[in-house]
């Protein structure tokens, strides 16, 4: 009897302690088990949050801008080619579509080149313009990052000789690259391209400005 009490009571014992591991074991994958909940809350809430941020940064993207910038073009009279200093003014309104990179924009521009060629003094376009754009934002505050654009434009080329204008239609292709400053700043590189670009003056060679390059600054209010 003796023995068999000694047996009962130490079957007890190891029974109450496979309980209390089992017990242990149970406490801690509900712990494991809350702290990867609270965990995975956690990264929802990063992903909230981020995607809340990059919204806010994107519609600060919208609004309107001006830009101004200086750059040059291909000018050529007879067999004579010249770069001269150009100098540029733009204005109008930018949005992006939702979350997407994707944008358009519409604008006016102005353009102010002086030409070193006779008779010619100076050379200008003005027009309105449509670009896509396509902007990647590339750190975590989604402030900086680079873009592409590509449009088109409606508007004319004129030129000035001793108090007379001479003009015609044009329409205009634009692209080109930005670098992303804090949203509201870029720096931009790019091309036009006039599709009427040639000036017939009266006993003179022909003046022709295949294409104008420019660089420039632009500021979104």
């Amino acid at each position: 009897m003796f023995f068999k009490h000694i047996v009962c009571i130490i079957l007890s014992f190891l029974f109450a302690l496979v309980l209390h591991a089992q017990e242990e074991d149970n406490a801690l994958d509900m712990d494991a088990k809350k702290r990867k909940e609270r965990y995975f809350l956690a990264a929802q809430l990063e992903e909230i949050k981020s995607e809340q941020k990059k919204t806010k940064k994107i519609l600060d993207k919208n609004g309107f801008f001006i830009s101004g910038g200086i750059g040059s073009g291909e000018f050529s009279q007879n067999l004579d080619i010249h770069y001269p200093l150009m100098f540029a003014l733009k204005g109008g309104y930018q949005k992006s579509f939702g979350n997407t990179p994707m944008g358009v924009r519409v604008y006016g521009e102005f353009d102010l080149i002086g030409i070193p060629v006779k008779p010619l003094n100076f050379y200008h376009t003005t027009s309105i313009n449509l670009d896509a754009t396509m902007d990647f934002l590339l750190d975590k505050n989604f402030s900086y990052g680079v873009g592409f654009f590509a449009g088109i434009g409606l508007g004319g080329v004129y030129g000035y000789i001793d108090r007379q204008v001479l003009g015609l239609w044009s329409s205009f292709f634009n692209f080109g690259i930005s670098a992303i400053m804090n949203i509201r700043h870029r720096i931009e590189f790019g091309i036009r391209l006039p599709s009427a670009s040639k000036l017939k003056v009266r006993n003179f060679e022909d003046i022709n400005a295949s294409k104008m390059f420019f660089a420039s600054y632009l500021y979104k209010f």
